[in-house]
């Protein structure tokens, strides 16, 4: 791994995360805790897998796509018990 990828990669995903919450923070003022939740997930999600493939140009493996889909059925099922427990 070249000398870039070390430091480059978390401050990017660090950024990514800075950006997700302010976000969630700006953005989503006035949308149930359910949603917001979720929104921050998926883009959580998206913000991992898509740093991770575009630096390390890699092809996604069987196992990234079942540790994607049970990150997105957690989101889901996540969501669900919010908005049933909700007042």
């Amino acid at each position: 791994m070249s000398d870039w990828r070390i430091a480059g990669i978390p401050t990017a995903m660090g950024f990514l995360q800075m950006a997700n919450w302010s976000l969630l923070m700006i953005g989503l003022q006035g949308i149930g805790g359910s949603v917001a939740y979720s929104l921050n997930g998926v883009v959580g999600l998206v913000c991992v897998y898509g740093i991770s493939f575009s630096f390390f140009k890699e092809r996604v493996s069987p196992i990234e796509k079942i540790g994607i889909l049970v990150s997105i059925i957690a989101i889901l099922l996540m969501t669900a018990s919010l908005y049933a427990n909700a007042p």
